[in-house]
């Protein structure tokens, strides 16, 4: 499996030769959030890590109660002509909707930005999350976005349906990577993630 991290302002300034030498292969950076914040660092992180070479894709913090195709409008916009290496993803983690009613929204988002461009996004999400806001029966069609899983603390991540493998695992959220602090004085919280696959398989995920 491949190494990668995601980061937002949370993690503050960061040295990107630093963390690719660290061995980092790939980098998922916060975009948006909602229908109106852009994260402040998102466009130093995303022209930063390309410059020394790390496979980028962005990600939008979705709000299901508000406006889904404008919150991916906002995101389109953000990316402008540069989309990144990796298929752009979204971080379903909002406990605003449950059942039907978030799978609508979802499914909307998610369309209008294939729609603007051209890419099936990558769904994240935890076990916990899923199970409890998606049930009782989630419809099938999620799996036609890779999973980006979050899941701390085994030995291997819990897959929920309708998915039957995980495409990136986010395994643990407080790891040190060189060239990222946070705060002065304090250690920083990096979330640290493994791509199913080989190097030829990342690199080419993007045309899948």
């Amino acid at each position: 499996m491949i190494p990668g991290i995601d980061v937002s302002k949370w993690q503050g300034e960061k040295n990107w030769t630093k963390v690719k030498q660290a061995g980092v292969r790939f980098a998922f950076i916060k975009a948006t959030q909602g229908i109106s914040h852009t994260d402040p660092y998102f466009s130093a992180n995303w022209q930063s890590a390309r410059t020394v070479g790390l496979l980028r894709g962005a990600y939008h913090y979705f709000h299901p109660r508000l406006d889904a195709r404008i919150q991916a409008q906002a995101f389109s916009r953000a990316l402008a002509e540069d989309c990144g290496e990796l298929p752009p993803a979204v971080d379903l983690e909002a406990p605003e909707l449950s059942g039907p009613a978030l799978m609508n929204s979802l499914a909307s988002f998610l369309q209008e930005l294939e729609m603007l461009t051209s890419f099936k996004a990558i769904l994240y999400t935890s076990p916990g999350f899923w199970s409890s806001y998606t049930t009782p029966f989630p419809p099938e069609w999620p799996a036609n976005h890779p999973l980006w899983i979050a899941h701390y603390g085994v030995g291997s991540p819990s897959i929920p349906y309708p998915w039957l493998n995980f495409t990136f695992w986010q395994f643990t959220d407080r790891t040190e990577v060189a060239g990222i602090t946070r705060f002065p004085g304090r250690r920083p919280k990096v979330e640290l993630n493994w791509f199913n696959g080989s190097q030829s398989e990342l690199d080419g995920l993007r045309m899948a």
